[in-house]
């Protein structure tokens, strides 16, 4: 089953962005989370082909996914969904290698859009992986540097 993660403690987003990727893209069931806390529990109980998560929530935020989701799941695109972007936000994401923000408010044909991309890319990666695996070697896994770690705030 390929399963696309939402987080947003805006119930509003979180419903309407879910009922309209769940109509939009057949191929995948969309599921929520309410916090960085939720949405961990899920990331490691349930196979996620792809996480759009929020910066700003409570209990674990939005870095913590993130950092759980590089540590744990590290083939598991993650997307950011934020109406607060700054400087340091840019060079988050530049230092992390993440895939594209998308800064609220949005419209749901841009997240669709920019979803079906990185899907699609996932893919493609994972065939080739499957591929390159099947010759014996080994691939390098993404690993997180400390100073990444330190300044997105790990939460364990």
């Amino acid at each position: 089953m390929k399963n696309i993660l939402i987080v947003d403690d805006n119930q509003m987003i979180r419903d309407s962005l879910s009922s309209y990727l769940s109509h939009t893209l057949k191929n995948y069931t969309v599921l929520t989370a309410e916090d960085g806390v939720q949405a961990i529990k899920t990331m490691d109980s349930v196979p996620i082909s792809l996480v759009l998560t929020d910066l700003e929530m409570p209990k674990v935020d939005g870095y913590g996914v993130i950092m759980h989701a590089k540590e744990h799941h590290p083939s598991v695109p993650v997307c950011i969904m934020t109406g607060s972007w700054s400087t340091d936000l840019l060079m988050l994401v530049r230092k992390l290698d993440l895939v594209p923000c998308i800064e609220k408010p949005f419209r749901f044909e841009e997240v669709e859009q920019m979803v079906t991309d990185l899907l699609e890319k996932r893919e493609t990666i994972s065939a080739g992986r499957s591929q390159y695996e099947g010759e014996g070697e080994p691939l390098p896994q993404p690993r997180m540097n400390i100073q990444a770690q330190q300044y997105c705030g790990v939460y364990t």
